[in-house]
């Protein structure tokens, strides 16, 4: 599980409460923003007489209070971040030639006053220093609300007098910057460039956030001497839902920090998706991405020797589900999927709702290829398994002698066994029954126990012969057929 740091831009927020906050502030909020006039102008009278790396050397990380500014400081930056794309929230972030530094300011959609590229001029008297978790700030007041002393927003009013609008339109300029060479203080809320980078095997291919909750990720970028730094994204963020490459990549983002205890944990926040650009198509472990991510699930069994091993990074498997849990027979953590070349049992290791039919994209990213009882497994998570239309489960008509003169090639297909004739346990499915077609003999498996499958005490169809379609499994040295319904045996 990746921890899930929180950070003071990341704050959750429901659509509602937003509304809320935006009427609540009524007259002291422009119900349209004016747009600014090209290239603008810088306001009269007013110019920077400290940097902002000076300011911020008034305050010192782990402060039992916020330090007022009591100067008539005036900094001037470039906004190099915004709201815009939803991955910042109630702050406008600053640099200039010196460092960076992060404003909280009571409102949203402030990228209409301040978008990337627009020179800002603060006031910072009788302003705030602080902190949230090791990353400075500056705010409007001491909040005492929650028993002891943190950094307050900027009021809507108080903005409006001491954060100034300047030019707009001017270049950002990121630092290029190693994961290796990042401190925990020098780059703050600075625009930085890391090259020859790529997200890690686990996450690749996956989420930028949780959209469905609304949460908070973090994925992990690395560079090929194992660096790493954490890419964290709100769960707000417009591309919250969009994938991560698999390539080598060129990433812009804004350098920040949280700090717990002693431990500092280097994070990114990237803007929106145009701050990655993919510079390659080989990773650093020489895994080859881009048309070729497409992997068949016979390859994937192939790399299975004995033992454990980990699935290939940025790679996909296309097939069709061919098993589901509508009627309690199959294990409801796994996921039965076939292609054109073989069949995987996916174990994503909680309750799935995939249907007979699906057709679903397999990150191989992070998943390990192993045995359980016998049976090969894609072993990953849930998240890792995607519907991307609907079609129909085609079975492959096998003789019982075909199927196990060459199992592990039909293992977790669908089939079709014709000609068949079922015998013994009883009378009814649930538990073992012995299938025969004239060609050899093999295990037709109905779930008990404590969740049987809903036809486990139905009586089969007898005399024979009958047509029996089912999903080949293994059972420690048993080879073994599983129907979805009764509907499977004509």
């Amino acid at each position: 599980m990746k921890s899930q740091i929180s950070n003071m831009f990341f704050n959750v927020r429901k659509v509602a409460v937003a509304i809320t906050l935006v009427t609540a502030l009524g007259g002291c909020v422009k119900e349209k923003f004016d747009t600014p006039p090209a290239g603008g102008e810088d306001p009269k009278g007013v110019s920077a007489n400290t940097t902002i790396l000076s300011l911020k050397s008034r305050y010192t990380i782990g402060a039992a209070t916020p330090v007022k500014v009591t100067d008539d400081l005036i900094i001037s930056g470039i906004v190099n971040a915004d709201d815009k794309d939803g991955n910042f929230y109630k702050v406008i972030t600053l640099q200039d030639s010196t460092g960076g530094i992060q404003i909280k300011v009571d409102n949203s959609s402030l990228y209409n006053d301040f978008p990337v590229g627009r020179r800002v001029f603060v006031k910072c008297k009788d302003l705030y220093l602080g902190e949230y978790s090791g990353l400075v700030q500056l705010g409007g007041y001491i909040d005492n609300s929650n028993g002891y002393p943190q950094l307050g927003y900027v009021s809507t009013t108080v903005a409006q007098e001491k954060i100034l609008k300047g030019k707009w339109g001017l270049t950002v300029n990121p630092i290029p910057v190693s994961i290796a060479s990042l401190d925990n203080i020098t780059y703050q809320n600075m625009l930085v460039e890391f090259n020859d980078v790529e997200f890690a095997c686990a996450d690749v291919f996956q989420p930028y956030a949780d959209v469905p909750n609304l949460g908070s990720l973090n994925r992990t970028i690395e560079d090929c001497s194992g660096n790493t730094i954490i890419a964290r994204t709100s769960g707000y963020a417009r591309f919250a839902g969009e994938k991560t490459p698999g390539g080598k990549l060129k990433v812009l983002g804004i350098f920040t920090v949280y700090k717990s205890g002693s431990t500092w944990t280097k994070q990114l926040a990237i803007r929106n998706t145009n701050d990655l650009v993919q510079t390659g198509t080989t990773r650093c472990d020489g895994t080859s991405i881009g048309s070729s991510a497409d992997i068949s699930i016979s390859a994937i069994r192939g790399l299975y020797a004995g033992s454990d091993v980990d699935a290939p990074c940025a790679r996909i498997i296309k097939g069709v589900v061919v098993a589901d849990n509508a009627q309690s027979n199959f294990d409801t953590r796994t996921v039965f999927v076939q292609d054109a070349t073989g069949g995987i049992a996916v174990y994503v290791g909680s309750v799935h709702n995939f249907a007979v039919g699906d057709s679903v994209e397999v990150s191989t990213s992070g998943a390990t290829i192993t045995e359980f009882k016998g049976l090969l497994e894609l072993k990953t998570s849930i998240s890792y398994v995607t519907k991307i239309s609907s079609t129909t489960a085609k079975a492959r008509k096998l003789t019982v002698a075909q199927i196990l003169a060459n199992f592990e090639s039909y293992e977790s297909t669908l089939v079709t066994i014709d000609n068949a004739t079922l015998s013994g346990n009883g009378g009814i499915y649930g538990g073992n029954v012995t299938l025969t077609d004239g060609t050899g003999s093999i295990v037709l498996y109905t779930k008990t126990g404590t969740t049987p499958a809903t036809f486990a005490t139905t009586s089969y169809p007898t005399p024979g012969p009958n047509s029996v379609t089912g999903v080949l499994q293994q059972f420690n040295a048993t080879y073994q057929i599983s129907i979805r319904t009764t509907a499977d045996i004509q």
